[in-house]
């Protein structure tokens, strides 16, 4: 079994009041390293030129300020 199959077996019998206990420095660390696996597990369809801005869509709309509502 490897690495990421245990994880996904660990995380999938985690709750919400395992999250919620933990002290809030490893809470946030907790939530960066879901975000950076969650990235790293799904990329974008199309990413980006490295300093190249979007020119339309949804992400253009966000840069812009504008919201979804």
């Amino acid at each position: 079994m490897t690495v990421a199959n245990k994880a996904i077996a660990l995380l999938g019998h985690l709750q919400p009041a395992d999250v919620r206990g933990l002290p809030p420095a490893q809470r946030r660390h907790f939530a960066q390293m879901c975000r950076h696996l969650a990235d790293q597990a799904d990329p974008p369809a199309r990413p980006e030129r490295e300093g190249e801005s979007p020119r339309s869509g949804v992400l253009m709309a966000l840069a812009n300020g504008q919201r979804g509502d």
